[in-house]
């Protein structure tokens, strides 16, 4: 495809920026220095929705699950490509979503590769969610989407955030102090916990890799403290980080797994420790027939891990309609 170059024009805002055949329109937005909160840079998760205006898009886009959610006109930014320059007006998420102040009352910076971050909302601010939505977190002009990892009875809210040391995210994020005055935007996102009338007949398959394991976290509390639906027969959790240490979480869910008989948790690393308490591998290594079989599955994590969990499933007979997925923008090597 050669790489010519258009214009792509923003409304109402006025703002403008180059564009290259060769690249998706959210990527030129970057490139040209505008934040916008882009979840999965994948399609699936709809918050990079925008109407066109004026222009044309290249051909050859992937159907993707978030086009579901679109209106006649309107395109994701993530996966669309400019054939010409464009015009655009951009929306944040399925609909406008609120925005509200919110208070750090907690900061945990000694997970292994995670910081846990915990926020107290005002008194006055209703704030409604489904196990697995995200929010945006607005901090020093960056906007970043993170998984809920608490239940939706809990008034404060936890995040888990992933690091990337020495990037503008850490930065912002190592100045930040119990006190601190952060602005929260949401609920987002399709991907969030189903409870069915049935559910009393059938397993839940939860498979999380990396900070896919928060959605997850707030699906499992949830069922376990808040929920007045049916519940599950049995919850498997599989949980894949690079290393035991990784594994953030990995004391209180052993703790939830010996207090609570219909759940089971299933950690695996690449890199084991040498005592090999844990098992060394990939998720789908440990998707197995018998888990599988009947199971209602939820998949959360990089794409690579989501899309082999994905593939994993479906050959073991498990159809598209019992699976429900959250692919994040990084890749790590945990499929």
């Amino acid at each position: 495809m050669p790489d010519r170059s258009f214009s792509i024009s923003l409304w109402p805002s006025a703002d403008r920026c180059p564009g290259h055949a060769t690249e998706t329109i959210l990527q030129a937005l970057e490139r040209g220095g505008l934040e916008f909160p882009a979840f999965c840079r994948h399609g699936h998760c709809g918050l990079c929705r925008a109407a066109l205006l004026k222009g044309t898009l290249a051909p050859g886009a992937a159907r993707q699950p978030a086009q579901g959610l679109l209106a006649p006109g309107e395109i994701l930014i993530c996966d669309a490509r400019p054939a010409s320059d464009l015009e655009l007006r951009l929306f944040w998420g399925p609909g406008r979503a609120p925005q509200m102040p919110a208070r750090v009352i907690r900061i945990d910076r000694d997970l292994t590769g995670t910081l846990g971050l915990g926020l107290r909302l005002p008194l006055v601010q209703r704030f409604g969610f489904a196990p697995g939505q995200f929010v945006c977190l607005h901090l020093e002009g960056l906007i970043r989407a993170y998984s809920l990892a608490n239940p939706p009875h809990e008034r404060d809210l936890e995040l888990h955030i992933r690091s990337s040391p020495g990037g503008v995210l850490d930065h912002a994020l190592a100045e930040l102090r119990v006190g601190s005055l952060v602005t929260v935007e949401g609920p987002f996102g399709q991907f969030f916990y189903r409870p069915q009338p049935a559910l009393s007949d059938r397993s839940l398959l939860l498979v999380a890799g990396g900070t896919g394991y928060a959605p997850m976290k707030s699906i499992l509390r949830h069922i376990r403290e808040g929920a007045l639906e049916p519940k599950p027969c049995a919850l498997e959790l599989i949980w894949a980080a690079e290393t035991p240490a990784h594994l953030y979480d990995h004391a209180f869910l052993e703790k939830l797994a010996s207090t609570w008989n219909r759940f089971h948790y299933r950690p695996v690393v690449l890199h084991p420790a040498s005592d090999g308490a844990i098992a060394a591998g990939t998720a789908p290594d440990l998707i197995t027939s018998e888990l599988a079989s009947g199971a209602i599955c939820y998949l959360a994590g990089p794409s690579t891990l989501v899309a082999a969990c994905e593939r994993r499933l479906r050959s073991l007979g498990v159809p598209a309609s019992r699976i429900y997925h959250e692919s994040f923008g990084w890749d790590v090597p945990l499929e």
